[in-house]
């Protein structure tokens, strides 16, 4: 037993009395419980054989101070986050106490560089082989062994900024169990190198998986991605960078969701998003990326924000992704892909069977232009779980051949090349903006449309 977290029977909380007489149970916001008003320091949940209901009453004491995080003495600093992250294990990151000691413990680990023992592993039993599978400009990726299991070792460069990323992301992941996403088996820091250790897919990630073997049930696969989103959605974050590299298949072949570097930031469960801080963008993938992560404003947002809407956008394409076999907006270049999604462009639908058509429409419905107009993850679940009843699963690709780019609204059957079709702003143009952010959208699709003519554009 940690230091802090003491023997004893668990009392009961205390009732006190409310407006008009009523009676109450004791609450973590409760400030008339003389435990939670008393002043508080981190060292106090060092104390020894501390019971349980007073070691809760002392957290939440010393969690409503906003200057004490920056207190802890350097000494009891990784005494103080490994009694955080022991209490963790056995708490609720949605109730009221356990979201705040989550989200305290996650800023006290990304601002001081360090992690509670208990997600750490001994690098001694980690055997790394000389040559990396994957090598990125932030860092590499290996096969490796952890007490005879094979595991994937991926090290980061070591930098400050790093660090503090690498450490919102090894404590959020810590917290994930669940069938679809991928399994957090420990993470170390060195003077050089932010490591995580996770499992080994030997079948890689879904694009891969596709290739190796195209008559897998595809709509099986769709529907364990969906799992993966609800789960995240319900734990009140977003994975912010959903695409098929960040799909992996276990042994078993069911599909699971990895690489959370975006989704590191935990969102208030009351909310839908996370809002940047000022000028600052929306890292992603840009073919997977909804069009207010491009140019907030247009929204009349003032900040750029990853929305569990974004995330059900990158969906479709997901949905787009192991249906066609082809990556969305292929053969545009990247740099083009913004524009082309402000302006309304998305992937063309592939020719299909009619016993398709629902998850075809699915995913067109998750691009819709409007956030809130794009069904949720458990609707992009329920209808998936549906479509698998109603066929069986679809087990290969109908047509090798890409989509042409559709405009929103427009029907697949009246696109019969591959151009660029113009697009129906119309209803954008109803909702309610001001004059210049109307004049910036028209000014996009008359841009997008003079390109579509091969005449050079001297707009600016």
């Amino acid at each position: 037993m940690s230091p802090g977290i003491g023997q004893g029977q668990s009392k009961p909380r205390p009732r006190h009395v409310g407006p008009e007489g009523r009676s109450r149970e004791g609450s973590d916001n409760d400030l008339s419980d003389p435990k939670v008003s008393t002043s508080y320091q981190w060292g106090d949940l060092l104390k020894p054989n501390l019971p349980p209901t007073d070691f809760d009453a002392v957290l939440s004491g010393v969690l409503r101070s906003p200057t004490e995080m920056e207190k802890i003495d350097e000494g009891e600093l990784q005494s103080v986050i490994d009694v955080l992250g022991q209490w963790m294990e056995t708490k609720d990151v949605m109730d009221g106490l356990g979201k705040r000691c989550f989200l305290s413990l996650r800023d006290i680990c990304a601002s001081r560089g360090v992690l509670p023992t208990l997600y750490t592993m001994n690098p001694v039993n980690l055997q790394r082989p000389g040559q990396a599978v994957d090598r990125g400009g932030y860092g590499d990726v290996w096969k490796g062994d952890y007490k005879g299991r094979a595991v994937a070792i991926k090290a980061l460069r070591n930098d400050e900024e790093r660090k503090k990323i690498f450490c919102c992301e090894v404590i959020m992941w810590k917290r994930l169990s669940h069938p679809n996403t991928l399994p957090f088996l420990g993470a170390y820091i060195n003077a050089l190198e932010l490591v995580m250790v996770s499992p080994w897919m030997e079948d890689g990630n879904i694009r891969e998986y596709l290739l190796s073997k195209p008559h897998v049930n595809r709509l099986s696969l769709l529907v364990d991605i969906a799992q993966g989103v609800v789960y995240l959605h319900d734990m009140g974050v977003v994975h912010g960078d959903l695409k098929g590299l960040n799909i992996l298949v276990k042994d078993n072949g069911r599909a699971c969701l990895a690489d959370f570097g975006f989704m590191s930031i935990a969102l208030d469960p009351g909310t839908t998003s996370v809002t940047l801080s000022a000028g600052e963008k929306a890292k992603g993938t840009y073919p997977w990326m909804s069009p207010e992560l491009f140019d907030p404003t247009i929204f009349d947002l003032p900040k750029c924000r990853l929305t569990k809407e974004s995330d059900c956008y990158a969906l479709g394409m997901v949905i787009y992704e192991v249906l066609s076999g082809r990556t969305p907006f292929e053969g545009i270049k990247k740099w083009e892909v913004p524009t082309e999604v402000i302006a309304g462009k998305r992937p063309g639908i592939p020719e299909h069977s009619s016993s398709m058509k629902g998850p075809w429409n699915l995913a067109r419905g998750c691009w819709d232009h409007f956030p809130r107009k794009r069904p949720n993850s458990r609707t992009i679940l329920d209808r998936l779980q549906e479509a698998f009843m109603n066929t069986g699963g679809i087990t290969h690709i109908t047509s090798r051949e890409p989509g042409p780019m559709l405009a929103q609204g427009q029907p697949a059957e009246t696109i019969t090349d591959m151009t660029l079709v113009p697009v129906d702003v119309s209803g954008f143009y109803k909702f309610n903006v001001g004059v210049g952010t109307r004049l910036k959208r028209a000014l996009l699709a008359v841009r997008a449309m003079i390109k579509l003519s091969g005449k050079k554009s001297r707009l600016p």
